[in-house]
């Protein structure tokens, strides 16, 4: 094997190495300007954010014969949009996963969404996600990993399905994150929290046995920070009654977990909610409160 030094790119994220703090920096400049560039924007005006509050995808009309070529021309800016979404921006994690929603009947109203986004973008593409163990303070611990689990209500029209959103943190920043719709509907605001919390608890066991096999053992539980009382009462004693016996029935597993020391609920309040700009759009205030915990620009 050839030693060429530091990792500096990698499948077009550029990686950056602080010498003296120990930091890792990534984002994916050149990628944002390359797509600029081929969509006609490279001098198009930054947005403030990746989609507004009042925006209403659900609303919006749908022929019943999309025409072909927006179709194609919307999917091809979706897949550029999704991976710099997977690898480098979590805050457009959310408008990302409604806008998949649409890949076989864009219309023009969808693809000035996404164009939107892209816009976005531009005034954020010089942001890095930064792992740095000198910044760690507790109550988190260099190389321990915690999470941040949240959830809609029934806001996907007309299914009335919730989303989910979660993100992993270890040494100040974000590494693995997904906003998504529920597999079911929920029916009551606790278990649409509850699944979000399970959802997370399955990636938190795989990050645990990962960081285990490459030297960095989780010795204590993943503290998982959740804003809704009910579930996290669920987790921690799932008692069968009949507004919860449904639930238990299918999230026993979490309760499991909690008992083996694996994972441990930690109440939060909404507002230190790090993972709501994952379950919906949220305005300029809500999204720079958070968006710098999740880079690691801020002190969670």
């Amino acid at each position: 094997m050839l030693r060429e030094g530091k990792l500096e790119w990698l499948l077009g994220v550029r990686y950056y190495f602080d010498e003296k703090t120990g930091a890792v920096s990534c984002n994916q400049e050149s990628n944002i300007d390359k797509i600029l560039s081929n969509w006609g924007m490279t001098n198009c005006n930054a947005a403030e954010l990746p989609i507004s509050p009042s925006a209403d995808l659900d609303s919006l009309p749908i022929p019943d014969q999309p025409d072909a070529k927006v179709v194609a021309t919307y999917s091809s800016l979706i897949g550029e949009l999704l991976y710099i979404a997977i690898n480098t921006v979590p805050q457009i994690c959310y408008v990302m996963g409604a806008l998949t929603r649409y890949m076989t009947r864009a219309t023009v109203s969808h693809l000035n969404y996404a164009k939107h986004t892209l816009r976005y973008l531009k005034g954020v593409k010089s942001k890095k996600i930064t792992w740095c163990v000198a910044n760690c303070r507790l109550p988190h611990v260099k190389h321990q990993i915690w999470a941040c689990a949240d959830s809609s209500f029934a806001d996907a029209k007309p299914s009335r399905k919730s989303t989910m959103a979660y993100g992993l943190f270890v040494n100040n920043a974000v590494f693995s994150w997904k906003s998504c719709l529920s597999s079911i509907v929920a029916t009551s605001t606790c278990e649409a929290e509850l699944m979000a919390y399970c959802s997370c608890a399955c990636e938190v066991i795989y990050a645990r046995k990962l960081a285990a096999e490459i030297g960095f053992c989780q010795m204590s539980p993943t503290p998982i920070y959740e804003d809704n009382e009910g579930a996290m009462v669920l987790v921690k004693n799932m008692h069968l009654r009949n507004r919860s016996k449904h639930i238990a029935l299918r999230f026993t597993f979490a309760k499991a977990l909690y008992d083996n020391g694996q994972i441990n609920p930690v109440a939060v309040s909404s507002e230190k909610q790090h993972a709501d700009i994952g379950t919906k759009a949220v305005g300029a205030q809500i999204l720079n409160r958070h968006v710098p915990v999740w880079l690691g620009e801020t002190l969670p």
